[in-house]
């Protein structure tokens, strides 16, 4: 699966956060799929459609997404819920 970090209402890319707060943008059958089109997403400047599993976001914004988004497997023990599980809540200003 894609997975990519979130954005918070000030459409800043949390790139910090731990991966089990990233959203999933797609899932693939193979992990080549998934790397293939992570390798057109960084290609792509700011597209005119938003590619599936991508929120309308600053063309900048999205391609700092696309840029930092990793292809993992649904069973890696980055994405596993936090125990207990919580929603990343972003700290606003």
């Amino acid at each position: 699966m894609l997975m990519r970090p979130p954005v918070n209402w000030n459409n800043e890319v949390l790139k910090d956060v731990p991966m089990n707060h990233w959203q999933q943008t797609r899932s693939f059958d193979t992990a080549e799929q998934c790397e293939r089109y992570r390798q057109w997403l960084t290609q792509q400047q700011e597209p005119s459609t938003i590619p599936p599993g991508f929120d309308p976001v600053p063309g900048t914004v999205w391609q700092e997404q696309a840029n930092l988004a990793q292809c993992v497997s649904a069973d890696d023990p980055r994405i596993a819920p936090a125990n207990p599980p919580r929603p990343y809540t972003p700290m606003y200003p």
